[in-house]
């Protein structure tokens, strides 16, 4: 869709380019155009934080102020012509999902009809009370289904997305999708929708200021683009929409001549097809809706620890160049500890509920996080992915209210509110403005304590996770995991199945199951809230005491979660599950790893990120993708937690190369082991690495949340974040060695490779 809409403006072309520009591209023509447009007329420098600006003004003349300008990026010549008529396109590939793409034609970011343009598409498609997700999503037409209106510095394009659920054709998802338009262009929204829609901006705009990082990458973000005085009126401007507008809006651009239809209709035939490019996500939304499992759990709990690349969103990044902070350094050599605002303290309730608040009144938000000992590893066999379930199915609707309502009593406030389960536990996460914490904090209490588990929410989460399984069974990343996590843990091993389960099982899973599970694990001893922002202490403990006081002692079963241990692999076992109609491999191997409550994990860590950390830092990063080129995406990690998770080595890899870089990896992880340890240098950048990452986690009330939570799950002690530099600053290279001696053993990797490759090739 993207290529035909717009047909002349750059804006058409992939940034990454074609697979035949970088095979052919010469280390000249980088050269030159590095020369030619890497000026400092063509560069923004943003910084925020704990600095003086005199200081940082002189730094940058010194470092920056005698490098000549260069050639200035042009403006595109090329004006995009008026479309005149509906454009279509088809994709058939092998695969099991279907998916409709929508795309229209709307004005540049400074235009003034972006802002009714943005109200429109959030009425659609922010939150559980939106309409796409109200009457596609839980209509059973959609898996999900989301409208954003990108903002450029030209002309750009409006999406409405879509994945159809299992029986839905194309044709009928395009219909409900341009009906719901349609309503809008007839009946326009209500004041209410208008009401919420402003709010829920609002809050995103607040919640985006949150922590220095977000903030310079959004100041750096709009400057770029137009002026980041854009930020000053953003507010005022959407605060001026009015229902006419949105209506206008939708009526002058959402039209049929002004929009392309893309379809994407799996093929099953054997015939040979072109390789399959990445599913395109979701157009970059200015401010992001996170769930559960992006919040909460390690991606290891999610099910999702493999995939090398993660949804970013745009007003914060992450690069592969490695943070050099000397500044940093300096300050934790001198003192032993990161700085950082705020007072944590924990209370324990009559009935065994614990809380951790931390008071911290930087920004007026506050996340709340919570976790009960609920993860898969409680599935009762052959039950797997039940606990999945049962946490998805919170939200569905309680003894007071229905899904309805409990999605728009926090859409309505513009918080952000989900549910989810991992491997040891099951939880929640919601942030929101501090003056909401109350309101939020009685939905939660009603979420948690009393679902109803309705039968026809649970026939409706039934179709939607069984098409989800579906579709990442087509996804080699997720294929390998699951194969290997298979591998390295016995069948009767809790962490040897997925924690969504498998469509067989998930077509089993009964109401009463349900009602059970959650009547033998979710009681308050054993569960976690952790509330951090911008809270007077004994207010939040209060208000969590009003909501949660009551709840009433389990019997007793809700005992600590005791896992079994599993051996290493006896042999390199090797599992290859072709997909064929794709154009990468996934190539992954590893073998059971520690606990997060090992004395062990910190030196681990540290070996982890000197092998498998990203460039400059990481060794198969350097070696496998850096000198031979064997692969794009190349990482390792320790994935730890109550129990013994993986250790887990992985890469994305052309179908030529999947034997040379297997071979590659193993080499790497065997001579950095026996035969080639670290250097002094090595684990000076490794240690600076990890303290520096571990500032910018928690410089955000969700980051210092989640850290907290992992605090009072793994028994690290409230001063933990006082501490974690100094705990990293005493690690030698003698205990890395001695812990890679310990807990990595090169020969017994069990290997997985999922994609368009196999054995006899």
């Amino acid at each position: 869709v993207q290529r035909m809409q717009p047909i002349a403006h750059p804006y058409r072309w992939s940034v990454i380019g074609y697979q035949s520009d970088l095979e052919a591209i010469t280390r000249d023509e980088l050269y030159s155009y590095y020369k030619r447009y890497y000026a400092p007329n063509n560069a923004v420098l943003v910084l925020v934080g704990d600095f003086g600006s005199d200081d940082a003004l002189e730094l940058i003349r010194k470092h920056f102020g005698d490098i000549e300008p260069g050639e200035s990026a042009p403006e595109p010549r090329t004006q995009e012509p008026a479309q005149r008529g509906e454009r279509r396109v088809t994709v058939r590939r092998q695969a099991p999902g279907r998916y409709v793409f929508i795309a229209y034609h709307i004005p540049e970011i400074e235009h003034p009809d972006m802002y009714p343009l943005m109200v429109l598409t959030t009425v659609l498609s922010y939150g559980r009370s939106s309409r796409l997700y109200r009457n596609l999503v839980e209509g059973n037409i959609a898996v999900w289904a989301y409208a954003h209106a990108n903002r450029g510095k030209d002309p750009t394009l409006a999406w409405i997305n879509a994945q159809a659920r299992d029986g839905i054709t194309n044709e009928q998802l395009e219909r409900a999708l341009l009906s719901e338009i349609e309503s809008v262009q007839q009946d326009g929204i209500t004041e209410r929708e208008l009401e919420k829609a402003i709010n829920q901006t609002q809050a995103s705009f607040v919640y985006e200021q949150e922590g220095v990082s977000h903030q310079a990458h959004r100041i750096g973000y709009y400057e770029t683009l137009v002026s980041y005085k854009y930020l000053d009126e953003f507010l005022e401007r959407i605060r001026s929409v009015t229902r006419e507008d949105v209506q206008r809006v939708a009526q002058q651009y959402f039209i049929e001549d002004n929009r392309t239809i893309g379809y994407f209709v799996p093929s099953n035939g054997t015939a040979e097809a072109p390789p399959v490019p990445a599913m395109p996500h979701p157009p970059c939304a200015a401010f992001h809706i996170a769930t559960y499992q992006e919040l909460t759990t390690p991606m290891w709990n999610a099910g999702q620890f493999c995939h090398p690349t993660s949804h970013l969103n745009p007003m914060c990044f992450a690069s592969d160049t490695p943070v050099r902070m000397s500044a940093l350094n300096s300050h934790a050599s001198n003192s032993g500890a990161l700085k950082f605002s705020g007072e944590t303290s924990r209370h324990v309730l009559d009935n065994g509920l614990t809380v951790l608040v931390h008071e911290c009144h930087n920004h007026p938000t506050v996340s709340i996080y919570g976790s009960m000992k609920a993860g898969s590893a409680r599935d009762p066999a052959p039950h797997y992915g039940l606990a999945n379930f049962v946490a998805g199915m919170l939200p569905k609707g309680t003894g007071k209210r229905t899904w309805e309502q409990i999605a728009e009593e926090i859409d309505f406030v513009g918080a952000r509110f989900g549910t989810g389960a991992g491997r040891d536990t099951a939880g929640f996460n919601a942030h929101c403005i501090a003056e909401h914490l109350p309101t939020v904090m009685d939905v939660i209490a009603d979420v948690v304590r009393n679902p109803s588990f309705p039968d026809e929410e649970l026939e409706k989460h039934r179709i939607q996770l069984i098409t989800q399984l579906k579709t990442w069974d087509d996804d080699p990343w997720m294929v390998a995991e699951k194969m290997l996590t298979q591998l390295i843990y016995p069948t009767e091993h809790p962490y040897h199945h997925r924690v969504q389960g498998e469509v067989d099982t998930v077509q089993n899973f009964t109401r009463d199951m349900l009602i059970e599970f959650h009547r033998q694990w979710f009681h308050p001893e054993g569960t976690i809230i952790v509330i951090a922002g911008d809270v007077d202490t004994d207010e939040a403990i209060a208000i969590v005491e009003r909501y949660f006081g009551d709840w009433e002692r389990g019997d007793g079963a809700c005992a600590e979660l005791e896992l079994p241990s599993a051996s290493l692999v006896a042999r390199c076992e090797q599992v290859v599950v072709p997909i064929m109609d794709k154009s990468q491999v996934a190539v992954m191997v590893g073998h059971r790893g520690i606990s997060r409550c090992d004395d062990d994990y910190y030196a681990l860590n540290v070996f982890n990120c000197i092998l498998g950390g990203s460039a400059g830092i990481g060794r198969l990063f350097n070696r496998v993708r850096g000198i031979e080129g064997l692969a794009y995406s190349v990482w390792s990690h320790i994935v730890a937690g109550l129990g013994a998770g993986p250790f887990i080595a992985g890469a994305g890899v052309d179908p030529k190369n999947v034997e040379r870089a297997l071979d590659s990896i193993r080499r790497e992880i065997a001579l950095m082991r026996d035969d080639e340890p670290p250097t002094k240098q090595e684990l000076n950048d490794a240690i600076n690495y990890i303290i520096g990452s571990f500032a910018f986690r928690i410089e955000t009330n969700s980051g210092m949340a989640r850290t907290l939570m992992d605090v009072e799950l793994f028994g690290l002690g409230l001063d933990y974040p006082k501490r974690h530099a100094e705990i990293y600053r005493a690690i030698t290279l003698e205990q890395v060695m001695e812990v890679a001696q310990r807990h990595i053993h090169p020969n017994q990797l069990a290997v997985a490779i999922a994609g368009p490759w196999s054995a006899s090739e």
